[in-house]
């Protein structure tokens, strides 16, 4: 199943320090411009290659956080009995209430730096989202997670770059919505 975007992207949660990582990438570029390994480019040349890297950084991080969710619904132990006791048994629907639970994901994608077509570094990047959500509720129909209500939300973000931090950001989410997952979320992996 592929997860319903929610519009509540790494890129939204980070969006309002755009600038900050601008300037924390120009500032690692300059730091190997130093060391001499971009020091051989031109100003112009150092500038486009500081534009593109905070476009292609920007890209990097367009992850939606209700996938994220998603996938630490599907670890959620309790979640996972539901999905095993309603799996066989048309009939049988359990609604599991899930209090303070907590989904963490971290991402490390690089960048190769090529100048000329030839490979001068790579930037080691690092995007770690945590989602708290206050209170859940799901109800499971054979094996599947058919419907969520979920309240409020605390979703945090950082971004980092070669150990840099580049952004950050916090945002309290109120959705109080009722979620229905169509066929549903499969909470059991089939061998």
């Amino acid at each position: 199943m592929t997860a319903p975007t929610t519009g509540y992207t790494a890129s939204w949660l980070l969006s309002g320090s755009k600038a900050e990582a601008s300037s924390g990438l120009a500032q690692i570029l300059r730091g190997m411009a130093a060391n001499g390994v971009l020091g051989r480019l031109t100003d112009r040349a150092f500038g486009t290659l500081s534009a593109q890297l905070a476009e292609i950084t920007y890209g990097l991080i367009d992850v939606d956080l209700g996938a994220l969710l998603q996938e630490g619904l599907r670890r959620h132990a309790m979640l996972a009995s539901a999905a095993r006791s309603t799996r066989d048994n048309p009939q049988a629907t359990e609604v599991v209430e899930i209090a303070g639970h907590a989904v963490t994901v971290t991402h490390r994608p690089s960048v190769d730096v090529l100048v000329n077509e030839v490979q001068v570094t790579t930037l080691a990047f690092e995007l770690v989202l945590d989602v708290q959500v206050e209170a859940l509720l799901g109800t499971v129909r054979q094996g599947r997670l058919v419907e969520l209500q979920v309240g409020p939300c605390t979703a945090t973000g950082t971004l980092l770059c070669e150990s840099v931090r580049l952004a950050g950001g916090s945002a309290q989410l109120d959705p109080t919505i009722v979620v229905r997952l169509g066929r549903g979320l499969p909470l059991i992996r089939e061998a």
